[in-house]
Order: structure tokens, then sequence, then C-alpha cells
């Protein structure tokens, strides 16, 4: 490194030197020059002896001030070039460290190459023998595509040698689809590939399915240096599915003609099955029917019985009450004025006559089998006069009467008569159940109904695939409802729940004979949303 000088003018030594010997020689030849002209021109001399003593004195003096600047110059420099030996020696030995570290360094890594190096081989041969006796063919490719590697199972399963299949397109013994696209470098499939089937040719032409497996193969910065693939022989395991597939379908065909077959004959056996059940429903039905019918009959029967008794029971016993109670009119003629108690006892008498004479009439009525006077006539005109010839007793019991009559109702063939002394009976019966005051509700309507339905219990007259038009009248009360048990003897003749208010217990039995006279029907039920009941009376159009 170049040291600058900071004393002087940048001058090397020999410079200096040659100098000082210029400056010695002017001297001298200023003297000599002096001597010489004081010699031969001294009338010429003009030069004063203290002029030429002043010039050589300033030139000693410049002289000896150049030597103690070089003298000073000198010693700087001399620290100067200690301090760089100092320096340099440090960094000597800075060096000399370095290097012993460099070379302790170097010997370690080479240390560890070689024994990184032997670890690799190790790995490698390990690798190779992995190669070789993996059970699946593997090859290994580089970045073009050319087989780099070939182990002993890919040489038993195609027939090609390492050393014939080494450095060729792994596509050149290929089928579809690995020979019309390479998947291992394809960048829209997804690595690594696996199970994914192809179609290899061997060496003695024989095509081979087998079932692929690849991966990219990447240095340590992740660079793309190659693939390996390895595959397995599964043409046999495509062969048997191939068989099984066929015979599935076949098996399915079979299953399929069995179960057409077997859905025929379920279809058949369902037919006959409903067609049982059907019969079988239709002889329930008939038993029920003819249970009815026996039922029917027997009631008819005993009917036909308490008819013809009540009959001859009335006509014998009408004769004496009439006698009796011409009697009692006779005597309250002769004894009204006899005492104040016997008006009063023959009155009682008088009620009890006419009570019974009534009961008599019901049993003539009930027994009656006369012929009805019928015409068509408009059932809410009947209703509407059987509520004015109730209303006496309506009012007495502070009933208040609702009316749901539908307009337009076709009229009906009837005996107006008797139809009118039915609404009366069914009316006063509502009256009665509701001692304490209460609605009556009266409705008629038009229905459509189907034959024996089960929900209106209604029995059809007709053809029994046919819907029916009837007229209904309902009789609603607020009442207390009726009992179970009485429900099922409302019908019967004689029964009555008002025996000690003088019920002779003919009134619904009689109700329900003047109705089935007309080929209606009659059914009392209780109401199921509050209490009270129904009376529904229905005649077919």
């Amino acid at each position: 490194m170049e040291k600058k000088n900071f004393l002087r003018p940048n001058r090397s030594k020999s410079s200096s030197r040659n100098f000082k010997i210029t400056m010695v020689i002017l001297l001298f030849f200023l003297t000599y020059f002096r001597t010489a002209v004081q010699i031969y021109y001294p009338e010429n001399f003009i030069l004063p002896d203290e002029v030429l003593l002043f010039v050589m004195l300033s030139i000693v003096a410049y002289l000896w001030i150049q030597e103690v600047k070089d003298k000073n110059y000198l010693l700087l420099l001399h620290e100067k070039l200690k301090i760089s030996n100092e320096k340099l020696e440090q960094e000597i030995q800075i060096r000399k460290r370095k290097e012993h570290e460099l070379r302790v360094a170097h010997d370690e890594l080479g240390v560890r190459v070689q024994k990184r190096t032997e670890e690799l081989l190790k790995a490698k041969d390990y690798a190779e023998r992995i190669f070789q006796v993996v059970p699946s063919a593997v090859f290994t490719v580089d970045k073009n595509k050319y087989i780099v590697s070939w182990n002993k199972n890919a040489e038993e399963l195609t027939g090609y040698t390492a050393k014939e299949m080494v450095g060729k397109r792994c596509v050149e013994f290929t089928k579809f689809p690995c020979r019309d696209s390479c998947h291992l470098y394809d960048a829209n499939i997804e690595k690594p590939i696996s199970g994914e089937e192809c179609i290899l040719v061997r060496k003695d032409g024989q095509d081979l399915i087998v079932l692929k497996n690849a991966d990219l193969l990447k240095d340590d910065k992740g660079n793309i240096i190659g693939g390996i693939e390895s595959f397995e022989d599964i043409t046999e395991r495509k062969m048997v599915e191939e068989e099984l597939r066929l015979a599935r379908e076949e098996l399915e065909k079979r299953v399929d003609e069995r179960t057409r077959e077997l859905s025929k004959a379920y279809d058949a056996l369902k037919i006959e099955v409903d067609e049982r059940l059907n019969a079988q429903q239709e002889l329930q039905i008939a038993y029920s029917q003819l249970k009815a019918a026996q039922q029917q009959i027997i009631e008819a029967a005993k009917m036909q019985v308490v008819g013809r008794l009540a009959s001859g029971v009335a006509h014998e016993v009408k004769n004496p009450l009439a006698i009796i109670l011409q009697g009692v009119d006779f005597l309250n003629t002769i004894i009204k004025d006899a005492d104040e108690h016997s008006p009063i006892v023959l009155g009682h008498m008088r009620d009890a006559v006419k009570r019974a004479d009534n009961i008599i009439r019901g049993l003539l009525d009930f027994s009656s089998v006369a012929k009805l006077e019928v015409s068509f006539y408009d059932i809410n005109k009947i209703v509407t006069e059987s509520l004015l010839l109730t209303k006496h007793q309506l009012d007495k019991y502070h009933i208040k009467v609702t009316r749901q009559l539908q307009e337009n109702l076709p009229e009906l063939e009837l005996d107006r008569n008797k139809i009118e002394q039915v609404m009366v009976n069914l009316i006063l019966n509502a009256a009665h159940a509701m001692a304490d005051g209460g609605t009556l509700t009266i409705r008629t309507y038009e229905q459509e109904i189907i034959v024996d339905d089960p929900i209106s219990g209604l029995r059809s007259k007709g053809d029994p695939n046919q819907r029916e038009r009837i007229v209904v009248i309902e009789i609603e009360d607020t009442g207390t409802g009726i009992s179970d048990e009485i429900l099922t003897k409302i019908f019967e003749p004689f029964f009555t729940t008002r025996r000690n208010a003088g019920g002779a217990g003919m009134g619904l039995s009689i109700v329900k004979n003047l109705i089935e006279m007309h080929n209606g029907q009659i059914n009392i039920s209780n109401k199921p949303e509050s209490s009270g009941a129904v009376v529904k009376v229905m005649f077919w159009i």
C-alpha cells in the first residue's frame, strides 16, 4: 500500500540527494566564479563579499533545513512503517488462524463427505436391492421419458431385459391410455397417481392389463428430475371380473325373469286373496244382514204377536173403559154437590180412565195395519205445523227453538197425519229432556249417501252398488242425553223412563213403526261434543 508524505511534496530519496549535490556544485561554482573574476577582471568585479557570503550562507542554511526535514520525515516514516508492520503482523496472525480453522473445517468436511458418500453408497445399494426384489415391476424415467432403470420383476412381466429397455422411451411398449397421454408429466393430474389401469405390450406381443402407480422424482431444491412407476399384472383378475360380470348379468337376467314370474304369481295370488277377502267380506256382510234380517223377523214376529195380543186386549178393555168413563161422568153429575171431596175423587178416576184409554188407543195404533193415505208434501211445512202444535209445551219448559230448514227440498210421498204425529212425539220427547230449559234445533236437508254407510248406519233399499239421495230431519236438544243402556231399549214397546209421569212406553215404538211404514229409518244418538241427543229421521227421495 502506497504511503502518503504529509510533510513535503512527493519526492523520492534519490531526487532529494541529487538536489543537494546540485546545490553544493552551485555553491562551489559561485565561489570559483567569484575568484576567477577577481583574478582576471578585478576592475570589473562589482559583487561584494557580503553578498556572496549571504548567498553561501543561505544555501548552506537551506541545505541544513532540508536535511532536518528529511530526518523528521524519515523518523515519521519509520514510526508509520513500524505501526504498519504491527498491523500486518496482526493480519498475518489472523490469516494464519483462519487458515488453520479452514484447514480443520476442510478436514472435517472431507470426513463428513466421505461418511455421507459411504452412507449414500449404502443407501443406493439398499435402494437398488429393494428396487430389484420389490414384488412389483418398477422402472424409472428421466424428464424426457427415457427409461433409466428396469427391475427384475419388470423383466419377468414384460419379457424385456433391463439392457433392452434402458435408454428407450417408456411409451414404446404401452397402449391406451398411456401412449396417448403420459399422466406422469401432466400438470392437471394430481400426484401421486394410484390405481390407474393401462395396457402394456409384452415382448412376445401379448397385451397385459396392469394397475399402475406413479410419482415424480425431485432433487433437494424441488426440481423435477424424473419419475418412478410400478405396475402389477391384473390381466387374470380382469378376465375373472369380466366372467363375473357376465355371470352377474346372466344371474340378473334370470332373477328378473324369475321376479317377473313371481310378480305375476304374486299378482294372481293377490287377486285370488282379494277375491277371497271380498268373498269373506261379502259373506260377513251377508251374515250380518242375515242376522239383522233374522232379528228383524224375530222382532216382527214378536211385534205381530204383541200386536195381535194388544189388539185383542184393547178391544176387550176399550168397551169397559168407555162404560166406566160414562159411569164416572154420571156420578159426577149426581154427587157433585154431596161433599167437596167427591168431585176431586171423581176427577182423578176420570183422568185414570182417560190415561188407560190413551194406552188402549196406542195399542190399537201400534197393531194397526191400515193402509197409509199418502200424497206428496213439503216436509218443512209439516215440521212448522208440528212446532205450532207443541208451542205450548215448549213455552212451558222455556225452550228456545232454532230452525235450520233447507229451502226447495223435494216433496216426499207421505201420510201427513202420521208424519205429523211422529214429529210431535219427537219434539215432546226432546222437550221432556230439557225440563229446566234449553235449545231445540230442527234441521232439514238433502244428502247423498253410500249404500250400507257405516257412518250413517243406513241400509239401502235399492241397488247396493250405487249412491242414493235422502231427505234428513234432525231434532237436536241440549238435555242430559241418553245412557248407552237405555239407547238399546228405547224402541221396545212399553219401555219408558217417565212411567211415574204417566208415560206408557208406546211413543217411540209407534214412531219407528210409522217411519218404517214410509220406508224410512230413524237413528237416535248422543251428541259427541256436548250434552244432549240427536234424532235423525231419513226418507228416501
